[in-house]
């Protein structure tokens, strides 16, 4: 049986992987991929294949909302830490794809459809959060799981856009050679789209200082620039293109 290494897990991380992360998500390149270099090898050793990762990462998205309603005063923490658990094993899964040569339609797809799980999840789990924190507040009028989940459909939306455009466009738009030609394209972009996997550590900042009612307005803004500068750019590409 093959022992793998962190060493081959590195391997597997080409140049190419990783600047594709820098650009479009960069705290995953910075903190949550060289956590994952560490888990993934014994896994590997286990024959744990990547499917599993992803399946268990799904079971983590559909635990988050139950656990925020139910967990009381660890609910903040426990949602952090299992939002964090679940990036690290979003890289864990494609570590393994790529060490082992098994990357698949069907993988794809699994992990497509547990990324736009979690997204809604979480963004509905810190909804409820809120929703708590603001019982005694009439300004948003526990609004927090509606706001939460209006962020997530923008988010969605804005990524579905993006594929649907890459379909039309394969390697015209979003390529981060076309992409990285002005100012905003170079850094507003990358800086929007990584900002996304800051949210579990603003939900722990939430949770020793309060203020998850600016956490769910931040979720809104973020992902409505998000969704505007999409299609801001498909648009360009698209009349570039014509």
């Amino acid at each position: 049986m093959s022992r793998y290494s962190i060493k081959d897990v590195r391997a597997s991380y080409g140049p190419e992987k990783a600047r594709e992360e820098w650009y479009g998500d960069w705290m995953s390149a910075l903190v949550y991929r060289p956590a994952s270099f560490w888990i993934t090898p014994p896994l590997l050793n286990l024959s744990v294949t990547a499917s599993q990762v992803t399946t268990f990462a799904l079971l983590i998205a559909l635990a988050l909302p139950p656990i925020a309603l139910f967990a009381g005063q660890s609910a903040y923490v426990a949602v952090a830490v299992l939002a964090i658990l679940f990036v690290v094993l979003d890289c864990v899964d494609g570590n393994i794809a790529r060490v082992t040569k098994t990357a698949s339609k069907r993988g794809h797809y699994l992990d497509f459809l547990t990324d736009i799980v979690f997204r809604i999840a979480q963004y509905a789990a810190v909804g409820i959060l809120a929703d708590r924190e603001l019982s005694s507040l009439s300004w948003m009028n526990r609004q927090g799981v509606m706001l939460g989940l209006l962020a997530a459909l923008l988010a969605i939306v804005g990524r579905l856009t993006r594929l649907f455009v890459r379909q039309l466009s394969p390697g015209d738009v979003f390529d981060s050679d076309q992409m990285a030609k002005g100012i905003i394209d170079r850094f507003i972009f990358p800086f929007l789209s990584g900002l996304d996997r800051v949210l579990p550590l603003f939900v722990l900042a939430a949770d020793r200082w309060g203020g998850l009612r600016w956490v769910i307005l931040y979720l809104v803004i973020y992902s409505a620039a998000d969704f505007l500068f999409a299609q801001y750019a498909i648009f360009r590409r698209l009349g570039a293109a014509s």
